[in-house]
């Protein structure tokens, strides 16, 4: 598990197209922590991700807490 409160105030980014790391990502972007959080996914879209964990992602990106870039590719 991920202790958000440690990456308070500070740019984050989170690896993945899955519900743990929608799930790391949307906990990081809580409003209460500060935080820029980037979702990088290596594919187009979030094949394996659930339907309930989208809408919370779409709601945080609405809100400018997560920006998401597809087909990312990280060394």
């Amino acid at each position: 598990p991920i202790i958000a409160g440690a990456f308070a105030a500070i740019d984050v980014a989170v690896v993945g197209g899955g519900n743990a790391a929608v799930e790391s990502a949307c906990m990081l972007a809580h409003e209460n922590y500060g935080n820029k959080v980037t979702l990088l996914v290596r594919s187009r879209g979030l094949d394996r991700c659930s339907a309930d964990n989208q809408k919370r992602l779409q709601k945080l990106q609405l809100k400018n807490r997560i920006n998401v870039w597809f087909e990312a590719n990280v060394e």
